[in-house]
């Protein structure tokens, strides 16, 4: 499953270190920054982590969001629109 977040200000250093925290909690898949657009979409496995656990863990990590109650295929958001300038991915090794 994926899900979209809308932010405002701009992550600073200290909130992306701890995005990279929540990429490595167990059930994460990716996290795309979309700058341009200023949101943020993770890509989870529903099995293990809701929606509303994820919305919590980028709070934690100190990312100021709107949620928006978005569901979609990011395989074929990114096949859409690529990694394109703006796009700041992190995924799961």
């Amino acid at each position: 499953m994926d899900v979209a977040f809308r932010y405002g200000a701009q992550p600073g250093e200290t909130q992306m270190r701890a995005i990279g925290s929540v990429r490595e909690v167990y059930g994460i898949r990716r996290i795309v920054f979309n700058e341009k657009e200023r949101t943020l979409r993770v890509e989870y496995d529903a099995s293990h982590l809701s929606e509303s656990v994820v919305a919590s863990l980028v709070r934690s990590a100190g990312i100021t969001t709107n949620f928006t109650a978005m569901s979609f295929s990011l395989r074929s958001y990114l096949n859409h629109n690529g990694t394109s300038e703006g796009h700041v991915v992190l995924s799961a090794i």
